[in-house]
Formats: C-alpha cells, structure tokens, sequence
C-alpha cells in the first residue's frame, strides 16, 4: 500500500492501480486470517485511516472539503490541497503509536451517509469469505465523537445524535446482505474520561440494537462491541449491560507497564451477564513476545471458573487489533533461532488465538503470569537537575534576533539516501563510500540552509532511517528485525526495535555527523537525539521488568550521547519527545506515576548539560494541554511544537499557562504536499502574537515547520523553507519598527562574553 499511494500521488500510478492494490491487500490479510482457522474475520484495511473511512461515510465533511469528491476530497483531508485547504489534524489514536485523522464537527453539522465503500468492502469479503464469515467493523458511534474536535463536540450526547441514524440505516443495509455479524470498536469506553457517556451510551446502543433486528424478512444482526487498550475500569458494570449481543474485554492492557489490567478482577467483583458471549482477549496484540509462559491459558482458565458451568461459550481473541505488530516472523530469515522461537506477530498470534479457542474448555488452572519486576534503578537525584535554572542559565546560551528560524531535524530521503543506505547494509559499497556520500548529502543540506538564511541549521539526519531504529541499532539490548514493519500512518511505515536485555551505551552515536556539519558552517548546528520515553514508546518492550526500569536504562544512555555531543562544541542539543504524552494511560488516577518516571528520564537524560548548552524538545501529534505541568517540569529551555493542523490550542494553553521558556510552533504543515505562502505563514505568526504567549520576548519566540522534512521532496522543502524565512523577516520588521529597535545580528555571542564554541 506505500509504494502504490506513494505512485499515485506522484501521479505514477492511476486510481484503478490504487484500487486494486488496496483490495488485493485486504484480501490478503481475510484469507490469512482464514486459513489460520479464525471462524469470524473482521473486515478490516483502509487505503488511508479508518478513522477517516467513517468521517467519509457518514458525509460528516468540514465545508472547506465539500466542493471535492471522491478520492481528491478523501486525500484532501488527509493531506491537504492547493488553495489553501488544510488537512484534517493529525493524533495519535489514545495511547498507541498509530496516527488518525481528527473528525471535525463543526456547529450546526450534519451527517450526509454514503455506504457505498462500506458496501463494496462487505460484498468482496463475503464472495471471498462467505458470508458467515465476513464481519464488518464499524468504529462506534462514542469513540468516534469523543476523539473528534470542533464546535459540536462540546456536547457529546447531541453530536452522538446527529451521526445516529446513519449508523442504524447502515445497519439496516448490512441486514438486507444478510450480514450475521458486525463489530463496532469502542477503545474509548477504557478510558476514565468515558465515565460520564453511560446515558448517551444506553440510548444509542438501544437504537443500534433496534435497527440490527428483526422487522422484515432479513435476519437479524448479533451486535459485538469490541473494547481494548485497558480494561473498562468504572465504567464495566453499565458496558456490559449495554443491548448488544457480545462484549469483548482487554485482559491484558500495556505490556510492561506496572498498572495491573483488571478486567479479571472486575469480571470477578461484578459478574457478567449470563444471556452475552464474553469475547476474552488474551492474545496480546501489543506485544511481540511469544505466549511461551503461558499467560493466555492461565487467563482462561480462571475467567472459565469466574463465569462457571452455565455461561455461553467465550470467543477467542486478541486483546486489541493485531494492526500495531509486525506480518510475519517467518520472514526473519536471518534472526538468531533463540530469539526468533521468542517472537510472535501478527500470523502467529492467529495460531495463538486458534490453539487457544481448540483447547479443552476444563484445562487445569494454572498460576498467572506475574506483573513485570520494578528494577532497582537508584540513581544519585542530583542527576536529575541542570546546573543552573532556567531563569539563570537562559542569558548564557546562544541570543538570536526576534523569530529566529530553524528546522525540527530530517531533510528529504531521497531515493539517493535510501540507496546509499541500502548498498552499505548489503556489503555493496564500502565504509568509507558510504561516509563520503553520506557527507556530501549533510553539505547539501548545510548549503541549502545557509544559502535559505536559516539561523539554525541542522546535518538532516541523512544516515537515518528513522528516528527510533537509528539509535536502538547503536545501543546495547536492542534489536532489530528485516521485515517488522507498522503503520504509523498513511503510508508512514516503522520498523520498532525490540527491547531484548538491558540497555547499554556501546560509544558515540551522532558526533560523527554532527562534527562534519558544523566544520561546514559559521552558524550554529543542532546536535540530534531522541528521547528515552520516544525510544521506549516506539519500540517493542520487555515484559519481565517493567517500562519506568527501561526508560531510566535509555536515559543514562541518552545521558552519554548528550555528554559526547557537548565535547564536541554542539552548543544546541535537541532531545526529541514526540511519544511523551501517547504513553499516557488511559485512565487518570495513573497518570501520575507514569508522568513522574516519563519526566524523570528525559531529565536524566539532559541533566549532564553545562547552563550554557541550550536544550530542546519537540513534541507533535497529540493532545498536550492536559500535562503542561509535565512539559514545564522537562527543563527543556526551548520547546517545538506541531501546530499548523491543531488550530493554536497548544500556543493557547502555553500562553494561558504563562509559559515563560522559549517556544516553537509549527508555522506549516510537514505531511502535506501543499507549499505555504508567505502570506499564510505570517497570518500563523500574527496569531501567535495575539495568545500573548512570550509577549516582549520575540528573540525566545521561534519560527520553525511543525515536524521533521523526511517524507517531502527537496523541491517542497525548499519552496516551504524560502517562504517560512521570508516571513519570519516580514514579522521581525513588523516588531522591529513597533519597537523602534534596529535589526540585529543573527547570533550574537554568548553572554558570558566567550565567542561561541560551534563558531570558532
């Protein structure tokens, strides 16, 4: 599906190409599915997101998209379009690291279904399938408004009942095709926010329920309501009790995490309805460990003797979707045998669930499986502080005119890097090409950037992969597959590394680079890491020791890195924490402690850097404005920020915050094609000013693209870059006049009286 959307927007490829790798695709994965022995398949598969499938077939379409159609309209949303029409935002779905787009429901909006695509999907499974076999998945009408934005969504209940009828006429419709089954996902009832949508809830469900029975000659349709990623927590006693035929529980929540999932206990505490299937998800869909302990059956084992002699029979399944794992560990031909019979993904954990389904229904109760082990990981506190506090140390770092402009990291990978990297894996071209060609392409981007008037430059991460894999390769206690890919989004794929034993800093992972870059340049270069949390939240963790343990292992890690940078003159050091706030559990009495070891070792990690030394973040694609006490207790003395797609609510929220620390946000897009204007940048800019956020304090207010510049063409790149400097100088003039000051130079030296060490 990459390669094919990756053509057809290049306009390599026409949309009967795109169709047919996308339904082929789909296929592929029913039949799978099949073949292992999975009696009721979900129709899943999207050619973008699913959550815009539903945004698209409930016709609930922001007016800026209704004089498209089709796929420009259905793209449009998800990436934007030429005159000025802005993509949907972009967040992370709950606590994982798949990307979705945001419905927007404005005031006043209404739902304008079109089922033919939902249709389409049904009638090619059930041909392919049968029909008792094919189960469509409808995200439910809940999630759906509770991870919306826009004016409606500030009354969840009237939002739910304007979207109502098209779910219960789609139902209907699916009756007609003598559909037995259909799923709707509801993830978001585990979360604690859920608690006040039990009204809502019941009148909904006991509309669904009508419309999925019986009034005509078509046969009725047993409604599934699937929830995962947590266990229900206060809300279960009304969930279950909901008219649907089945409730699917999460047994198993997030691997390694300290926080016990306690749907077993509620199940025990609350019983379960005697006239319901239990869907019991004990195949762990997050976690790439094989079930060699045996978890899976002990769980059953007790829900059997919870539930006794007299409950219907349970169905079998995943505690969430298997979407987050990598195909197939077969393909890993070159994995150490020890480890590959360790590993499960997606093909294996449908043999997990189909052996689990075909076992004796009175196996012997076996011990579960213990909670992950808290390593002692005592460190000295006085690591976690920087030297001197921020008020102090500010005055002795870098000074920049007002607005000073930069980048967030990646430049273009072009087919040229990509090939580079690939000849050196493959033993094609030697060490020492490969660190010629990958030198030539950190001087191209330092030209470019100089040459575009940019203040601060960065190498552009050409010898990178991605951002998380990079870093696991170079560390102890990580590895790496061939074929692990997971979406993240569209047609962004990842390969997650596995966290296998401790994690140990083996020598210098970004100083190489960043010492090239800056032998290039008079101006400041940014030294490039990620973060212990990111690391950590996108990569596949141990489940015997728990994930506060493996953060703290990365951040004295990072803590080296960080170190190694600083000896080598980098005066700017950006440690990125993108995945902060998506390893944020989903319900609010734990969010504290994940917080406090989240926090601490990212401030482990930096807490080795002179007052001098200026350190960054970025954070982007999810919903900050909950944990600003977190963010302020990072100690980063410049925060970046995705922001163009999100409409200021973070600007606003730091501004209301009286957030006093140097800021970035996103002035533009990275993930759409479009190139901004001049014009368009300064309106952001303007906005900005007028929350209030650093007001007097321009020289602290940076001016940068919402994320890393990766997936884009040099031709965008540089379009995008000329005109975001262009209009950093038509807002600095603007304060400059304002103010009667004079233009400043681009650096001024630091104000300890010292000449900066990257410039000397």
């Amino acid at each position: 599906m990459k390669v094919v959307l990756e053509k057809y927007w290049n306009k390599n490829a026409s949309v009967a190409d795109l169709i047919s790798v996308s339904e082929a695709t789909q296929l592929a994965a029913w039949t799978e599915q099949q073949s292992a022995g999975i009696a009721s398949i979900g129709l899943d598969g999207t050619m973008y997101d699913q959550m815009l499938d539903t945004t698209t077939w409930l016709g609930v379409i922001p007016a800026r998209f209704q004089a498209l159609t089709g796929l420009d309209r259905y793209f449009a949303m998800a990436r934007g379009a030429e005159g000025g029409i802005t993509a949907l935002d972009m967040s992370k779905y709950l606590d994982t690291n798949y990307h979705y787009m945001v419905p927007e429901l404005e005031a006043g909006f209404v739902s304008n279904p079109d089922f033919s695509a939902v249709v389409d999907k049904v009638t090619r499974a059930q041909a392919a399938l049968g029909v008792a076999a094919a189960v469509p998945i409808l995200i439910g009408p809940l999630t759906f408004v509770s991870l919306a934005r826009g004016a409606a969504t500030s009354d969840v209940a009237a939002a739910v009942r304007t979207i109502l009828p098209s779910y219960t006429a789609l139902l209907q419709k699916l009756r007609q095709m003598n559909v037995p089954e259909v799923q709707i996902h509801e993830p978001y009832l585990t979360a604690s926010a859920a608690t006040g949508l039990e009204t809502i809830a019941s009148e909904a469900y006991a509309a669904l329920a009508a419309a999925a029975s019986a009034a005509d000659p078509s046969p009725s349709i047993s409604l599934s309501l699937v929830t995962f990623y947590d266990d229900l927590g206060a809300n279960y006693p009304w969930v279950v009790q909901l008219p649907v035929a089945s409730v699917t529980l999460d047994f198993l929540g997030v691997p390694g995490s300290s926080a016990e999932n306690c749907s077993l206990a509620l199940l025990k505490q609350h019983g379960f309805p005697s006239t319901k299937t239990l869907g019991a998800g004990v195949v762990d869909g997050r976690s790439v460990w094989a079930d060699q302990a045996g978890q899976a059956t002990a769980l059953l084992s007790s829900i059997r003797s919870v539930l006794g002699a007299s409950a219907l029979p349970l169905s079998i399944t995943s505690s969430c979707s298997l979407q987050h794992l990598p195909y197939n560990v077969a393909l890993e031909t070159s994995m150490e045998p020890g480890l590959k019979a360790r590993l499960g993904f997606a093909v294996q954990k449908l043999k997990e669930i189909v052996t689990l389904a075909a076992a004796s229904a009175t196996a012997a109760d076996t011990a579960l499986v213990a909670a992950p082990v808290e390593v002692d990981m005592s460190v000295d506190a006085s690591l976690f502080l920087r030297p001197e506090t921020y008020a102090v140390r500010r005055d002795k770092q870098m000074q920049f005119h007002p607005y000073p402009t930069t980048t967030i990291g990646s430049f273009p990978q072009t087919a040229e890097v990509r090939r580079c990297r690939l000849q050196y894996k493959q033993g094609k071209i030697t060490e020492a090409s490969y660190r010629e060609q990958i030198t030539g392409h950190i001087a191209y981007a330092i030209g470019v950037q100089e040459g575009l008037g940019l203040d601060v430059l960065v190498h552009g991460e050409s010898e990178r992969s991605d951002m998380v894999e990079y870093f696991g390769q170079s560390l102890g206690g990580m590895l790496f597959t061939e074929h692990g890919w997971v979406q993240s989004y569209g047609s962004r794929y990842v390969r997650p590394p596995l966290i296998v034993s401790d994690i140990v800093y083996k020598g210098a992972i970004t100083v190489r680079e960043f010492k090239i870059a800056q032998s290039l340049t008079p101006r400041p270069v940014k030294g490039m890491l990620t973060g212990p949390v990111t690391i950590l939240n996108w990569s596949f963790p141990r489940k015997d020791i728990s994930r506060k343990a493996q953060a703290m292992q990365l951040g004295l890690a990072i803590r080296q890195e960080v170190a190694a940078l600083e000896a080598a003159g980098c005066r700017i050091i950006q440690v990125d924490e993108p995945a902060l706030r998506e390893g944020l559990p989903l319900k609010a009495e734990r969010w504290n402690s994940y917080l406090t070891w989240a926090v601490d070792s990212f401030r482990l990690a930096v807490g080795v850097a002179a007052p001098a030394t200026q350190i960054v973040t970025h954070l982007c694609y999810s919903d900050f404005q909950d944990i600003l006490p977190a963010i302020e207790g990072l100690d980063a003395d410049v925060l970046t920020i995705e922001n163009s797609r999100s409409d200021d609510a973070m600007v606003r929220a730091l501004a209301s915050a009286q957030y006093v620390r140097d800021i970035g946000p996103g002035v533009y897009d990275v993930h759409s094609p479009v190139v901004p204007t001049v014009e368009f940048m300064v309106s952001k800019m303007r906005e900005f000013q007028a929350t209030g956020i650093l007001a007097g304090r321009p020289e602290c207010l940076w001016v940068n693209p919402d994320c890393g510049l990766k997936t884009r063409a040099w031709s965008e790149t540089i379009a995008s870059l000329k005109n975001m400097v262009e209009a950093a100088a038509v807002v600095r003039r603007e304060v400059q006049a304002a103010t009667g000051t004079l233009p400043e130079p681009m650096v001024a030296e630091a104000a300890s009286g010292e000449a900066c060490a990257c410039c000397v």
